[in-house]
């Protein structure tokens, strides 16, 4: 029996040997590495002039090969299209890796040695690398984790607050995920470009709410409430029309009219806004859109959702009013968007983004992007129809008297050019049965030579995202701040995040 128990005990031991991929020192890193199924190829990226020289990459490099990796050392904003990231900076004080996906640039295993407390890593206010992930400021962010991090788990994000200011400083969230009460369908950034300075605009149902983003989260500044009747929140944007420095705002609600014989019929309701909330003009009846320095209008006709040329307003002496001269806009409001005197974003037929002409809306050879964005419905306008059908059989709750439009996502055009838009890629699963998948995330699709080309500069949330704007920061990479619901439709939990993009 003494016999059979030490021969067990060896062939344990030889069944452990070749499992140890990385040295003991680094048990989260070896444990994503022993349950990799992919491409057995790691790029190695730090900030060294001569990796070789460093003991880590020495000790490092000698597991690696001899798990069967192939390690590609590169400098720190080296990309890989497949396979993993292995990300290590060395500090004073502190090793530090973090494994990622190449796919998505996701983190999933985080691991550091010989770091101080964490406190004294916040104080620094500093990232362990510039290049990696900009520099903001810590402090007041660690300071509202505690009471906001347990709302929703977001990817990248991790439970334990330390871990997500450890995720901060390499690179991923700035900040949240903050819970917001009610649910709002729209968000736009009024002013700030630093966390602590930020002001937002969250708009509901039956309100828009001024809000300013503080040490322990949101604190509402001002509120402008339509006297409409059943309404819905439809959009918000937020620019600077007159280069004050101050950003007006255009806000739209759809007010649902029930007819006995028409069905429901959605009638748009805009207002352009002064940053204090005081209506800069009267009710505009119509769907109203800023676009860089310019607001722009269109109406709606019967049977039909959009109707008419696009119209911008301007502003003399002081008073603004709708000019009558039509723009060159490439179709309805929202079904592009200018990217610069000639050209603008649109749809296909199939929903896919494609590059057409301002003027008249035709699509240009080459200019589709074949990526698929996912199924993205946004607010709907209910619009009746001029001959109600029947759906199947002839009873009274067959007849169909109107039809449905969505919105789609936003699209934010930044000072480069690019355009930045939400990729839907979660799902709510099987009806009764399965729970929410996939991951819903900003992409940055780049016209180049009359193509378009698709980037993924943030991460994946476990969530659905409603809406976004776009935080360019100066010498700084852009961030995101997301609108996040537990449901497609807006009805669940809301709560805020800000990604940096990388």
């Amino acid at each position: 029996m003494k016999r059979f128990r030490k021969a067990v005990c060896c062939l344990v031991v030889i069944l452990l040997i070749p499992v140890t991929v990385v040295a003991g020192s680094w048990p989260n890193i070896e444990r994503s590495l022993q349950s990799w199924q992919g491409e057995k190829q790691i790029l190695l990226r730090s900030t060294l002039t001569d990796p070789l020289l460093s003991p880590v990459v020495q000790d490092l490099l000698e597991d690696l090969l001899g798990a069967g990796y192939i390690v590609l050392p590169a400098g720190a904003q080296a990309i890989a299209k497949s396979g993993l990231m292995l990300d290590l900076r060395v500090t004073d004080d502190s090793e530090i890796l973090a494994l990622r996906r190449a796919e998505d640039g996701a983190i999933i295993a985080f691991e550091r040695r010989g770091a101080q407390a964490l406190p004294s890593v916040v104080a620094r206010r500093e990232p362990v690398d510039p290049q990696v992930a900009p520099s903001v400021k810590v402090q007041p962010v660690a300071a509202a984790l505690p009471t906001t991090l347990p709302s929703l788990p977001v990817a990248a994000v991790p439970s334990a607050a330390a871990t997500v200011v450890r995720a901060e400083i390499m690179a991923g969230p700035l900040y949240g995920p903050l819970a917001v009460s009610g649910q709002p369908r729209s968000l736009a950034l009024l002013a700030g470009s630093d966390i602590n300075d930020l002001q937002l605009g969250l708009l509901y149902d039956d309100k828009l709410v001024l809000n300013r983003l503080g040490e322990f989260g949101l604190e509402s500044v001002g509120e402008f409430s339509p006297e409409l009747g059943t309404q819905r929140g439809l959009h918000l944007d937020a620019a600077d029309l007159d280069s004050d420095g101050i950003r007006e705002l255009a806000v739209l609600w759809a007010e649902d009219v029930q007819g006995i014989y028409q069905g429901t019929d959605s009638k748009p309701h805009a207002w352009l806004l002064a940053a204090d909330l005081k209506p800069l003009l009267a009710d505009l009846a119509g769907y109203l859109r800023l676009h860089g320095q310019q607001a722009v209008l269109q109406r709606r006709g019967p049977y039909v959702p959009f109707k008419g040329p696009v119209l911008s307003l301007s502003q003399k002496d002081g008073a603004w009013s709708v000019d009558d001269q039509p723009l060159d806009w490439g179709g309805a409001i929202f079904a592009s968007t200018p990217l610069n005197e000639r050209l603008a974003l649109g749809y296909d037929g199939q929903g896919r983004l494609q590059l057409v002409g301002r003027k008249q809306g035709q699509p240009l050879p080459g200019g589709l992007l074949l990526h698929d964005l996912g199924d993205f419905s946004g607010p709907q306008l209910a619009v009746s129809l001029e001959s109600p059908q029947y759906r199947s059989g002839f009873a009274k709750e067959d007849l169909v008297r109107e039809t449905y439009h969505a919105l789609p996502p936003r699209m934010a055009i930044a000072a480069d050019g690019s355009a930045y838009t939400v990729r839907r890629g979660r799902s709510a699963g099987l009806p009764l049965l399965g729970k929410p998948s996939g991951q819903d995330r900003i992409v940055r699709v780049l016209p180049r030579d009359h193509r378009l080309l698709l980037a993924e500069p943030f991460a994946g949330v476990d969530a659905y995202i409603l809406d976004f704007a776009l935080l360019e920061r100066p010498g700084k990479q852009p961030a995101v701040i997301l609108l996040l619901n537990d449901r497609e439709d807006g009805k669940g939990a809301a709560h805020l995040l800000i990604q940096v993009g990388r």
